[in-house]
């Protein structure tokens, strides 16, 4: 599996694949590798998993994992905020695809994403949007 940096402007399309290094690897038994990739499979791929409703449907097979982090911002801002800062929920979503032989893999990251109990689910339309990026621009 390699890096591809995609960037697009207008009509023109650049790619740049960066070959990775191994940096280490776990001692693991295939089993254990297996039942952690299906989980992964099973996040995005079936009713229930927490990535379904937003990647239902895609040809691509995705897999991967989700997340929600609470904290507490501490920004440049801090100061307007008073003595206790306001909790601030981060969203994580971590994927790859196909999930039985994957050729692209992302990590998605948004810092203070919302605050209060509304998640406005970036994490999925970033991952989502470059994921059908990747597999659309391949096919041309």
């Amino acid at each position: 599996m390699s890096l591809l940096i995609i960037i697009q402007m207008k009509s023109v399309q650049f790619f740049q694949e960066i070959k990775p290094t191994v940096l280490n690897t776990i001692d693991a038994e295939p089993e254990w590798m297996e039942r952690v990739q299906l989980g992964f499979k099973k996040v995005f791929q079936e009713p229930g998993g927490t990535a379904f409703k937003r990647f239902a449907g895609v040809p691509y097979s995705p897999a991967g994992k989700t997340g929600t982090a609470e904290a507490f911002y501490d920004g440049p801002e801090r100061a307007k905020f008073g003595k206790e800062p306001p909790p601030v929920m981060n969203l994580s979503l971590v994927t790859y695809a196909p999930s039985t032989n994957p050729e692209v893999a992302m990590a998605v990251i948004v810092p203070w994403a919302y605050q209060g109990t509304t998640d406005n689910g970036a994490n999925f339309l970033i991952g989502r949007r470059v994921m059908d990026t990747y597999f659309a621009m391949k096919k041309n």
